[in-house]
């Protein structure tokens, strides 16, 4: 709950937290597509991020019931602002899948 609201206080943040957020799912993306031996475990972030977006979405259409005093479309703007904060990780992700491929094959 801190990042969230840490974000959420200035939405500005998001730019920096985003990047520092894609070279730490980078690191472990990697990680897990060395070492793990089945396809399901070296996943896991991107069911992470699926599941994130999902979420994301549901947020952005108001499903979730709640008041915003002042603003009348609250929920998009958090929406918003978190899909920002954490799509940029997908960069990562997706970086880490290019050199893991980019290693295996045979030259």
């Amino acid at each position: 709950m801190f990042i969230l609201e840490f974000i959420l206080n200035d939405p500005i943040r998001a730019f920096a937290v985003g990047p520092l957020l894609a070279v730490a799912f980078y690191g472990i993306q990697l990680l897990l597509c060395r070492k793990a031996k089945h396809l399901q475990i070296k996943l896991i972030p991107l069911y992470l991020f699926l599941a994130l977006f999902v979420f994301l979405v549901l947020l952005y259409m108001g499903v979730f019931p709640g008041r915003s005093e002042g603003l009348a479309n609250a929920h998009e703007l958090v929406a918003l602002i978190l899909a920002i904060t954490f799509g940029i990780p997908v960069i990562g992700v997706c970086a880490a899948w290019m050199v893991y491929r980019r290693t295996k094959q045979p030259s």
